[in-house]
This record gives structure tokens, sequence and C-alpha cells, in this order.
């Protein structure tokens, strides 16, 4: 990869294409911006802000914040090092950079990765994990609710970390189970739903449907405080096997 760094005046450069797509997404804390405000106004930009060049303009890919911050101190010039890259290339760098320097909420990471999906649908669940220093569950996670409203395709194939395209791996898809046996001693006065019929719509229900899921399980809790002895024992099978098929 070439890279030059070199002094630029702070009027050619301008914000690139693909740091204006995902800047809104991971923004920098107000108090994380002063602290670097003060390190500026004292040391001078030290680290240089990443650009690529377009016709006249140079483009930042990383530094968006020290650029505006050498603006509003009045500093004339900035280093900068200038990269020659690929449009995919470009976006990975500005990605990376945030990531690198900041700790992003789990709303941010959240909207990082759904960004992603819909800019890449055919990556694995694994390439975009890598990409978004995520889990590759999460991600799978993100997917199936992005695939059940319709804002990205169902694929069959993806592209892994190698390159090469497979099947997709679909994580947490519906699995046929085998009816709860009724549990005793919990009768319907104490609450809306026998226990065994709240297990068996969250063994049942498409891993599309995880707020239905997350609701039901609370539920099943519920029961699990107003129950016998006896019928805890059968509960706690039951919540284990939800652990073990959601990983909640």
């Amino acid at each position: 990869m070439e890279v030059y760094r070199q002094e630029l005046m702070v009027d050619v450069l301008e914000p690139s294409p693909e740091l204006v797509e995902v800047q809104a997404l991971m923004p920098i804390d107000p108090a994380d911006r002063e602290r670097l405000k003060e390190d500026i106004s004292k040391d001078g930009i030290r680290d240089a802000i990443k650009v690529y060049k377009n016709g006249n303009k140079y483009l930042i890919l990383g530094g968006y914040n020290r650029w505006r911050i050498a603006q509003e101190l009045g500093i004339k010039t900035v280093p900068v090092e200038i990269y020659h890259l690929t449009e995919e290339e470009r976006r990975d760098l500005v990605i990376k950079d945030n990531l690198n320097r900041r700790h992003l909420t789990r709303e941010q990471k959240q909207r990082l990765i759904e960004y992603f999906l819909k800019k890449e649908p055919e990556q694995s669940d694994r390439v975009i994990a890598k990409k978004t220093s995520s889990d590759h569950k999460t991600v799978g996670t993100i997917r199936n609710k992005l695939q059940s409203t319709g804002e990205i395709p169902r694929l069959d194939k993806r592209i892994g970390l190698d390159g090469k395209a497979r099947k997709a791996e679909v994580i947490g898809s519906p699995q046929k189970v085998k009816p709860l046996q009724p549990i005793a001693n919990i009768q319907p006065k104490d609450h809306n739903f026998k226990a065994n019929d709240i297990a068996n719509i969250i063994l049942n229900s498409s891993f599309d449907y995880f707020e239905l899921r997350k609701i039901a399980l609370l539920s099943l809790e519920e029961c699990f405080r107003l129950s016998d002895k006896t019928s805890r024992v059968h509960l706690v099978k039951v919540i284990k096997q939800l652990f073990r098929r959601f990983g909640v």
C-alpha cells in the first residue's frame, strides 16, 4: 500500500463520501473531543490525517475531528498521509480508523453491523464480524432481523474469510422441538400462560421473532418464580435448553 506523508493547507481538505457515510454511526464523545482539542491546542496535530486525492482536493478518510479542530483553532497546515486505495479499501480504512480510536456503545456497534450487512449482504457473518470487531453470532442475529423486514436479501451462499463462496450458515434457524410434558401444580389463575405453553412459544418460534422470544423468556422466568419445587426442576431444564440454543 502506497502512503505519502506531507504537510497540506487545511483549506484543501474536506470529508470524503466514505467518511460522511459512516461518521454518524460512530460520533466522538463530546468529552473526548474536548480533551482532543486541548491536546491539539498545546502540542498541535501529532497524528497525521489520512486522505486520498481527488482532483485538486484531498478527501479525509481518518482524522475528521482533528481537521475540524484545526479549523476552529486557526491552524493553517496539518500533517497528512496520502493513500491510494479502492473504494472498498477506503471504506474499510474509515471503519478501522474509527474503531481504533474510540469505544463504541452497543447501539453504535449494531448500527455499524447493519451498515455492512446492507452494503455487503453477500459477505459472511464472520467477515463482517472481523470488520466490525464483533462476534459472528451477533452479526447473524442482526442479519436475520434485516432479512425478516426485507431490508437485505436472503442469500443461499456467502463469501467467507478466504474469499470463497459457500452455502450460508443460518444461525438460530427454527428447529423442530418435541412438545414438552405438562407441568403440574401451576394454575392459570396465577399467571397468564402455563409454563409449558410459554416454553413451546419460545422453542418453536422463528429466529426472526427475537423480541417475541425475549418477552416469552421473561414470562417463563415469572412462571419459575411462581411455581413449586417439582415444577421448577422441569423449568430449569427448559431454561438451560434455551441458553444453549439461543445463547441468551
